[in-house]
């Protein structure tokens, strides 16, 4: 493992951002959190320049770094910015960004697009993988395609339009008498719910469509695959690709909906420091993934296996969350690498990324 006192040594600059115009902005304020108190704790957070707080309103709240705020104080009060301006002073700096942006807008593959165009180095990743990580019906048949011994839930891809014949359409797929419903690209498993198709649940069962409706343009109707749910963090090292410690996600109902997840005491997280069978193999399908798509710098892949052996593909979290009580965290701790250190390590391997030629002379008749 890379070690920290080497990094340090470097003139590496940080800056971190956070907030954004998506349902998971909660999500995004405790990521912000934990990472800063990690700094401190770590006797680090001198190397961290600014801090950009994306509000709701969508203006930029920005202030230079000091030891003396605490964590919420940066929402609360610095110099207000329009966006443009704070991509222009982005583009400016000559520091290392951390982007804690989740969801709609923060890795979809938007603020990826303007951190290249304006040559912002940082965490955001390439443009491609984080927009078709945000899919996860075509994430997932593209994993099925790349690797078909990996299956996927057999899954209905619905518009508003379909509403009125949701009910004949799950009839006639053969989706079986437990379905799940999500968002096609929302994160934190939001409006994730399982259901029974029987009548007693038609009502709430549309309910849970019109709330993803509107936030979603898609929403997806799942077989419900009963199995041990997994979660396989990959990192991109100098070297090579590794994949942490696997987690085993453990509920009452084999169900990990949006309370399984931010409740407490509603899942057990297991993580296997002993690599099992099922693990090693999980482990290479998820470092195939990452290098295939060309994640730059991490990923979170979540996966089902049943009782007969079959991996079934779930989706992909090119920006995991780092709140205190995320998955990705634990992974990282019991892999000993701390956050300070996994950031470091980021903007350093960032220094030797070749930039490839955006302009080509050419005459056209």
């Amino acid at each position: 493992m890379i070690k920290l006192t080497r990094l340090t040594k470097n003139n590496i600059k940080l800056s971190i951002i956070f907030g954004g115009l998506s349902p998971e902005h909660p999500a995004s304020i405790s990521s912000f959190d934990n990472i800063l108190r990690s700094f401190r704790n770590s006797k680090l957070d001198k190397k961290i320049s600014a801090i950009y707080f994306f509000d709701k309103e969508g203006t930029v709240v920005y202030n230079p770094y000091t030891s003396e705020k605490q964590p919420v104080g940066f929402l609360l009060s610095g110099e207000k910015i329009d966006l443009g301006t704070a991509v222009r002073r982005m583009s400016e700096k000559k520091t290392f960004f951390i982007n804690l942006l989740h969801g709609n807008l923060g890795e979809d593959g938007h603020i990826q697009g303007i951190a290249r165009y304006f040559k912002i180095k940082g965490t955001f990743g390439t443009v491609l993988p984080s927009s078709l990580s945000m899919s996860k019906y075509h994430m997932a048949h593209y994993v099925n395609s790349l690797l078909p011994s990996v299956k996927i839930p057999n899954t209905l891809l619905l518009t508003e339009n379909n509403l009125e014949s949701i009910f004949t359409l799950i009839t006639e797929d053969n989706l079986g008498k437990d379905i799940v419903i999500k968002p096609n690209s929302l994160g934190a498993s939001l409006f994730t719910k399982k259901f029974s198709i029987h009548e007693n649940e038609k009502n709430p069962i549309l309910k849970n469509l019109y709330d993803i409706f509107d936030y979603d343009h898609f929403s997806l109707v799942q077989q419900f695959i009963k199995g041990k749910e997994y979660s396989v963090g990959c990192i991109r090292l100098p070297e090579k690709i590794i994949a942490l410690h696997v987690m085993e996600i453990i509920t009452p109902d084999n169900f990990f909906g949006h309370d399984e997840k931010h409740k407490i005491n509603r899942a057990e997280e297991v993580i296997i420091i002993q690599d099992t069978e099922i693990t090693k193999k999980l482990k290479q399908l998820s470092i195939k993934i990452f290098e295939s798509i060309g994640y730059e710098f991490m990923c979170r892949f979540d996966f089902i296996v049943t009782e007969s052996g079959d991996i079934y593909f779930l989706e992909a979290n090119p920006i995991p969350g780092m709140m205190k009580n995320s998955i990705f965290p634990k992974m990282l701790k019991e892999s000993n690498l701390s956050i300070p250190e996994l950031f470091f390590t980021f903007a350093s391997m960032s220094k030797n990324i070749p930039e490839k030629k955006s302009i080509f002379n050419y005459t056209i008749e």
